[in-house]
């Protein structure tokens, strides 16, 4: 084996007390020349874009630390914050782990005098908008329990993984603001900061989506609060 890449959530994270015990400098351990995994969480759309992008970089002979670049320039065009979350474990000292010129020399060969078999023509298939493009504007968002005063949430989500916002509750309202991913098909977690008058604390809010249109969602927190959201911008 020359390459393996972990595309999963913190497969390159380690203990501070045994450097090694992470899976990719495990399988580095091993003698593999190269070893890619992820050192955060990453979100499905994220881990799509990185896999397109660097296996197309590799089929095209770049080095394999040239072909991870390549995947994370695509990663931050596409708007995403996870670019950095990819990391790269190498004792290959240029990088060639493949000759892929080598090898399309070789199947040339064994193709030659070959009669070859007829392409099907692709049906197009209408593709829905994703979360990651549905999401990005600005939300009206109604939450409530059967036993505590409705809350409400103006809620600003940038296409960059950035939000902002004013939350009204009984308490007051405060001022929210941080970043926003998702981390599964129908999951968005958002994480960062509350400020109420001079008081500032952790935010960090996980809904789990029921129902998503361009316009308007429905969906439940993770500490069972039912959420309604419609776009207003």
């Amino acid at each position: 084996m020359r390459l393996a890449v972990l595309n999963a959530c913190e497969g390159a994270r380690s203990s501070l007390n045994d450097p090694f015990s992470g899976t990719a400098q495990s399988l580095m351990q091993q003698g593999i020349p190269a070893v890619i995994a992820m050192q955060f969480a990453i979100s499905d759309a994220s881990a799509i874009t990185f896999a397109q992008e660097f296996y197309q970089a590799l089929a095209d002979n770049y080095p394999v630390d040239a072909a991870l670049a390549e995947a994370r320039k695509a990663m931050s065009r596409a708007l995403s914050s996870e670019w950095g979350t990819p990391v790269l474990y190498m004792r290959s000292p240029d990088g060639r782990v493949f000759d892929v010129k080598e090898i399309k020399k070789n199947d040339a060969k064994q193709d030659q005098g070959a009669i070859p078999e007829p392409v099907p023509v692709p049906v197009p298939v209408p593709v829905p908008p994703s979360l990651a493009q549905m999401l990005p504007g600005r939300w009206d968002i109604q939450i409530s329990t059967p036993s505590v005063a409705a809350a409400r949430l103006l809620l600003d989500l940038y296409p960059n993984g950035f939000f902002q916002g004013q939350l009204m509750g009984p308490m007051g309202t405060s001022a929210v603001a941080g970043q926003w991913q998702i981390t599964a098909p129908t999951v968005v977690v958002l994480q960062g900061q509350e400020r109420l008058g001079f008081i500032t604390n952790p935010y960090c809010c996980m809904i789990q989506f029921n129902l998503v249109t361009p316009m308007q969602f429905v969906g439940v927190s993770s500490i069972g609060e039912q959420v309604l959201g419609r776009k207003v911008a």
